[in-house]
């Protein structure tokens, strides 16, 4: 039973941390559209391998 529990918890919270990532990317990173196919992107300080990777592909998802 208690290792029942703890998976459990352990998927609920990691779920949660993800959901809770992909908030702040987004919100960290917001698109600003201009015309139909052009939207300008604002970036502000230092971009590293992990949040350009996710920036990238969470945008490339919305553009399609």
């Amino acid at each position: 039973m208690n290792h029942e529990f703890t998976e459990q918890y352990y998927l609920l919270t990691k779920e949660r941390l993800l959901a809770q990532q992909e908030l702040i990317n987004e919100l960290g990173a917001p698109v600003i559209p201009i015309v139909d196919a052009i939207a300008v992107l604002p970036l502000i300080g230092e971009i590293d391998t992990f949040l350009g990777k996710g920036n990238f592909e969470y945008y490339s998802r919305q553009m399609y």
